[in-house]
């Protein structure tokens, strides 16, 4: 067609490498945390260590000597082929991130991953490569981080103490309706009439 102006069409190469040396994932922030990557000074990220929680209340029992239990690991592991139980094996890789982020005040964050966002879809990271390709890098896991509560849970105990102590702390609004009654007994007493107090109780 005549005075259509050629429209110029640029071609990039994509290589997607076979032998990955390094795993690409995707930390997922809540965009009300205010997450800002630039004021971070220093970053530190390491794996959770959930072996006490892994190994349970059985394997704290001691092996040997006093408190020991005969043939107590071979039981159980009769007792497991017995039930058709399998024992997973615990791998530090599926544990979860925790990363340390330093800007005037440090914060800690917890990385859980997120099952189900790659079976039926393929994310990849474009990078551009020294020889001016593209390079293809496909992403493994996605992770959401939370920050890690700063305070501590009560215990039992903690907590019924705290409870008992409920009626200790003042409350304005009680004091306020104290101070209208006791105002109230007051004017009637500088009127000359007479208050019937009966059993320690206050009439109005």
């Amino acid at each position: 067609m005549a005075g259509s102006s050629s429209a110029t069409v640029q071609e990039y190469c994509i290589r997607v490498p076979k032998n990955l040396q390094k795993r690409y994932h995707v930390m997922r922030f809540n965009g009300t945390l205010d997450v800002d990557f630039a004021k971070w000074t220093q970053v530190k990220m390491e794996r959770e260590n959930n072996m006490k929680e892994y190994k349970g209340i059985d394997e704290e029992q001691p092996k040997f000597g006093a408190g020991s239990e005969f043939g107590r690991e071979a039981r159980e592991e009769a007792r497991r082929k017995k039930l058709g139980i399998i024992q997973k094996k615990y791998k530090p890789d599926d544990q979860p991130w925790i990363l340390k982020s330093y800007s005037g005040t440090v914060k800690k964050f917890k990385g859980i991953r997120e099952g189900g966002v790659s079976e039926n879809a393929a994310y990849y990271v474009f990078t551009h490569a020294a020889d001016g390709a593209i390079e293809a890098f496909p992403l493994q896991e996605w992770y959401k981080f939370q920050p890690i509560q700063r305070y501590k849970a009560l215990s039992a105990e903690e907590a019924e103490q705290e409870f008992s102590k409920r009626n200790k702390h003042l409350n304005y609004f009680s004091l306020m309706l104290r101070k209208r009654l006791k105002g109230d007994e007051d004017a009637e007493l500088d009127e000359g009439e007479e208050t019937k107090k009966s059993s320690g109780k206050k009439t109005k």
